[in-house]
């Protein structure tokens, strides 16, 4: 529990942290609708606001993944695991190459995407940027900062796991197992306590 929290916490500081920053670039406005039907994503979805929510807790997920997989106890640690450490390695080039460079390949998730490279729906129909910019493409410094934010993200999961789940927490997690040892043992077995090794 205290792991999964801290890493929960974590990552809600800098979504928050990126979503701040958002909202205080000079280029930013805010999406307003006209309409209260939110029924068609198509419609609403095409705004900066979700395309960083996209951008910085889609990496989430993969470096939230690295950092439950240290290894220790029960399995090896990930770097050994080289089906993982090549899919988190793909995964981390496709998701920073569609971040900063718009393209067919950004546009697939409609992030940094023109009309001009919509890519077609399932219905084989091209179905245009919904917003008045006629666009989802950001200025290149503020994606920057978005890859260096998911890679701090990255930085401060993995080094709350290892250091202080595994490392500090897992020290003083022995401390108290080990002084209140036998406080839970049946009571015949507290009667041979110098008897287990």
């Amino acid at each position: 529990m205290f792991s999964a929290l801290g890493v929960l916490v974590t990552n809600f500081i800098f979504t928050c942290i990126a979503l701040g920053l958002l909202t205080s670039q000079d280029w930013y406005s805010c999406r307003k609708w006209d309409s209260t039907d939110i029924s068609n994503i198509t419609l609403i979805g095409d705004n900066y606001e979700a395309s960083v929510l996209f951008i910085v807790t889609g990496y989430q997920y993969i470096s939230t993944a690295m950092a439950f997989n240290f290894g220790y106890t029960h399995r090896a640690s990930w770097w050994k695991n080289y089906v993982f450490v090549s899919l988190a390695s793909i995964y981390t080039i496709v998701h920073f190459l569609a971040t900063v460079w718009p393209s067919k390949l950004s546009c697939l998730w409609r992030l940094n995407c023109t009309n001009e490279n919509v890519v077609p729906a399932v219905t084989a129909s091209r179905i245009p940027i919904n917003n008045v910019f006629n666009t989802t493409v950001m200025p290149l410094g503020f994606r920057i900062e978005l890859i260096v934010i998911m890679v701090f993200n990255t930085i401060a999961i993995m080094s709350w796991e290892y250091f202080f789940v595994n490392g500090v927490g897992k020290k003083i997690a022995a401390r108290l197992n080990k002084k209140s040892d036998f406080s839970n043992q049946p009571a015949y077995l507290l009667d041979h306590q110098d008897d287990v090794v």
